[in-house]
């Protein structure tokens, strides 16, 4: 049995709305145990907890977001060099929004529920030149996104009410790893570097929103879950200081357009 933890810091802006450019930070942490069920099949579980902040242009409106999630995971060796990774789980938490107004003046703002049901399944083929490794994947990426009804409070007459909405996100995608591994003094070092092209095939969604002292006149916000199409480049450094103990970090560069995201990771593994 091998356990694990992780904790990640994510940071980014978005400008394609001149109007509304928003910045986001989040933070999480997930520990997780895995072990080898068969000789070609490794299973595990892991349960993470994270926050989220997101500013919205410069008059205070913003998200504020705390969410739990598990997940089940396995990685099955189909043939040698041939890999079947795959991924299931389940997120809920809270978001608590944050609109100024600009006709009453004032801030409006409320508490929503949020679920989400993901998944991922990966095939990856591994080459080995010396002390390189090249893995060359395709993945798929689903995600059902469910938001619960809520109404504001705090702008007067121009409180709005958001009824219950749902998004179903599906993407592809197709990139390459290569990896090199060293002998230290303090122990086996790998380096690592990602390039990978994004696509969604879904994620549209409608919501629903009427003033509260109006409920019967409606009107409908449309829009996408994700960027469509999406750039990733990251870059790696894992430190297996002996078959139990190891450390590594994590950096990667999202792009799409006008909009970027940076991520970091930062892992500990302890087997035992």
């Amino acid at each position: 049995m091998r356990y694990w933890t992780a904790g990640a810091l994510q940071f980014g802006r978005d400008t394609t709305y001149a109007s509304a450019k928003y910045n986001v930070s989040a933070t999480g942490l997930t520990a997780g145990v895995d072990g080898r069920l068969a000789p070609n099949l490794k299973f595990g579980i892991a349960v993470g907890y994270g926050i989220d902040h997101a500013k919205i242009g410069s008059d205070g409106s913003g998200i504020d977001a705390s969410t739990w999630s598990t997940q089940l995971y396995a990685s099955y060796r189909a043939a040698p060099h041939w890999f079947i990774d795959g991924v299931i789980g389940y997120a809920a938490g809270t978001l608590g929004n944050y609109r100024y107004d600009t006709s009453a003046l004032a801030i409006g703002s409320g508490n929503r529920g949020a679920s989400d049901v993901f998944g991922s399944l990966a095939v990856i083929r591994e080459f080995e030149l010396n002390r390189w490794k090249i893995a060359p994947y395709a993945r798929l990426d689903m995600q059902s996104i469910r938001l619960a009804s809520y109404a504001e409070t705090g702008a007067g007459i121009y409180n709005l009410s958001f009824n219950q909405t749902s998004a179903f996100d599906l993407a592809g995608m197709v990139g390459t790893k290569l990896s090199h591994v060293m002998d230290t003094s303090a122990g086996m070092l790998k380096s690592t570097v990602e390039l990978a092209y994004r696509h969604g095939f879904s994620g549209a969604y409608t919501q629903i929103v009427s003033y509260t002292i109006d409920p019967a006149t409606t009107y409908g916000l449309y829009g996408l879950s994700e960027k469509r199409d999406q750039a990733l480049i990251g870059l790696g450094v894992e430190l297996q200081v002996n078959r139990s103990l190891g450390f590594g970090l994590q950096f990667d560069e999202l792009i799409a357009n006008q909009a970027r995201s940076e991520r970091v990771r930062a892992r500990a593994k302890l087997a035992f």
